[in-house]
């Protein structure tokens, strides 16, 4: 059997197109399950996805306690993804675990429809494990590419909150400094430029940092390697921070880090 459902809610900011194609029935060895493409928004976030799965019902009725396969590949906002796993009630509690690839042009640009507060960046990549109940999601990244920079991490990020929070640790083999520089007021690989003859060591141009208001977060980091991208300084080894945002206010405290035979230690802050 095949069908089209249209959803058109403006108050939630949604408007969908679902095409199905397929079936479903007590008897699982005659189940040939549904194939359908998503495509418009949801909750103002653009859609385009093609979704296969082994049944239709625990991922429309949020009573139904029962998950089933499902796998989703397309565009979501500027992200590209793709999930392997299993969900139901999705358009409800979105209780989901799979395997996750997930992709875009800047971090920042992904976060945002999803009220994460992530900083501006070079394309990134993603691969790793994703859980969803109830507003609660927990990730595990395996692999993250941003730039050149290679990170990995476990992070829960708890949207049940009245202001959510991200709690979690990042870790990683190398992070590159020219990959942070847009959220620090340089331009997109300005490390390697030279610099303009202003009379100033910091960028002449404002912060562009995303609202620090959206969310709070609690994330340990511990990261090998921290290089700046030029001869005149060098990298930083075993860097270790403990980054706090809360109520706007962002800070990192008891950094760590070893350079040149010696070592640094000491805290920043950033008060939106």
């Amino acid at each position: 059997s095949s069908g089209r459902i249209a959803v058109d809610d403006q108050p939630l900011a949604t408007k969908l197109l679902v095409t199905l194609q397929g079936g479903e029935g007590d008897d699982p060895a005659a189940r040939a399950g549904w194939r359908g493409k998503v495509e418009g928004q949801c909750n103002a976030l653009q859609l385009q996805l093609t979704v296969s799965t082994t049944s239709a019902m625990p991922l429309v009725d949020d009573a139904a306690e029962a998950t089933i396969d499902l796998r989703i590949d397309g565009q979501v906002g500027a992200a590209r993804v793709a999930f392997d796993g299993r969900a139901g009630a999705l358009l409800g509690a979105r209780r989901l675990e799979g395997a996750l690839k997930f992709g875009g042009p800047s971090l920042d640009r992904v976060g945002k429809p999803l009220g994460v507060t992530l900083p501006q960046s070079p394309l990134f990549e993603l691969e790793g494990r994703i859980a969803h109940d109830a507003g609660l999601w927990q990730l595990s990244a395996r692999r993250a590419t941003i730039g050149k920079s290679r990170l990995a991490g476990e992070f829960e990020f708890d949207s049940r909150r009245a202001t959510p929070k991200l709690t979690g640790r990042l870790t990683g083999s190398r992070l590159a400094f020219a990959d942070l520089g847009p959220a620090i007021g340089a331009n997109s690989g300005a490390v390697k430029q030279p610099a303009q003859r202003t009379g100033r060591v910091l960028p002449q141009r404002n912060f562009d940092l995303p609202s620090l208001r959206q969310m709070d977060a609690d994330v340990q980091v511990n990261i090998d390697e921290l290089n700046f991208g030029t001869d005149a300084m060098a990298p930083l080894r075993g860097v270790s921070t403990h980054l706090v945002l809360a109520g706007g206010r962002l800070e990192l405290q008891q950094i760590k880090a070893l350079v040149a035979g010696g070592n640094i230690s000491g805290t920043s802050s950033y008060d939106s």
